[in-house]
């Protein structure tokens, strides 16, 4: 039994200090983002930006003024797209259904500068990485308001478990209310690792890259490569993308295995961690897991079997390999 907590003592310190030292380099950017948005609410811009946005947005389903939103994300991370929604919603809020739209779209394409230069290190273009998370996200935020629409879906106000943006003008109700959120987010980065370290440990996960691994072999990609698809997949791309250096400066793949696992990673990545994310602001399960498993699912098999996308886009950087790929 003292084995046992002893065991489970250290567990929970490395949760921690994990989740500590993730949040301490989300917090700078969190930080700037919070602030920026505040001022751009005060001075009056966002609602200028969204007149300027609304006939892009409206396509979508959504008021313009989530087009700040989803810029947010595109270039930072989710955590940063939710506080500018947070900021934003009070004054325009969506239902579960436009929720679930932006949170999908944001799922898809985000972080792009930091991502995409995972991608270019191993050789594949940057112009391919932006136009397919880019167009993929707004594709399907296309399809998916049109579904919810035409069936009358998801019209009630969504649930959230952060704390709204006051409609008070003080700044001090204003700062109370910024780190309650940030709190929020500590916490949830905390469950997430915990989570994902029980998973590790029960080897639940290894289970998963199991059941994965034939589905990815039907769209092309070698035994070697589909692990590296699924772990990115589950664990994101920082992590896939990381692999796939190595793995290529070994020489184990060839260049179309490469090519194919950044492509999946792009359409979907961290798909336990995100799609939680994502459900903490109201998003519902039926946009940003099952139909963006099977859009990306979709997409995907689409480009693997397009030889005129991969001869269009295929390297335009050299591989990080000593010796040809083949």
């Amino acid at each position: 039994m003292q084995e046992f907590v002893k065991i489970l003592i250290q567990e929970i310190l490395a949760v921690i200090t994990k989740s500590s030292k993730l949040f301490l380099e989300l917090l700078k950017v969190l930080l700037p983002v919070s602030i920026l948005v505040k001022v751009l609410s005060e001075i009056g811009f966002v609602s200028i930006l969204g007149t300027w946005l609304m006939p892009v947005m409206n396509l979508v389903g959504l008021p313009g003024e989530m087009g700040l939103v989803w810029a947010t994300g595109l270039i930072s991370s989710p955590y940063a797209g939710i506080f500018a929604y947070i900021a934003i919603s009070e004054t325009v809020p969506l239902t579960i259904a436009q929720v679930t739209v932006l949170s999908t779209m944001m799922l898809i394409a985000h972080n792009m500068i930091i991502e995409v230069s995972i991608g270019k290190k191993i050789g594949v273009s940057i112009r391919y990485q932006v136009l397919l998370r880019v167009l993929a996200a707004f594709v399907f935020g296309i399809l998916l308001s049109q579904f919810y629409q035409r069936l009358n879906l998801l019209n009630s106000l969504p649930l959230s478990i952060w704390a709204k943006e006051p409609s008070s003008t003080s700044l001090f109700v204003w700062i109370t209310s910024t780190l309650k959120n940030y709190l929020t987010i500590y916490l949830v980065m905390t469950g997430l690792i915990g989570l994902m370290r029980m998973m590790e440990k029960l080897h639940l996960l290894e289970k998963m890259y199991t059941l994965s691994e034939p589905i990815l072999n039907f769209f092309g990609m070698s035994k070697k490569a589909a692990p590296i698809a699924i772990i990115g997949m589950t664990l994101g791309l920082a992590v896939g993308g990381g692999l796939i250096i190595d793995e290529a400066k070994s020489g184990n793949l060839s260049r179309k295995d490469i090519f194919l696992v950044l492509t999946s990673m792009c359409l979907l990545h961290s798909v336990i961690e995100d799609t939680i994310i994502m459900a903490t602001i109201g998003a519902d399960l039926s946009g940003i897991l099952f139909a963006r498993l099977l859009f990306s699912f979709i997409v995907f098999y689409g480009i693997s079997r397009s030889k005129f996308i991969q001869k269009i886009f295929f390297y335009e950087t050299p591989l990080l390999t000593e010796s040809p790929v083949l």
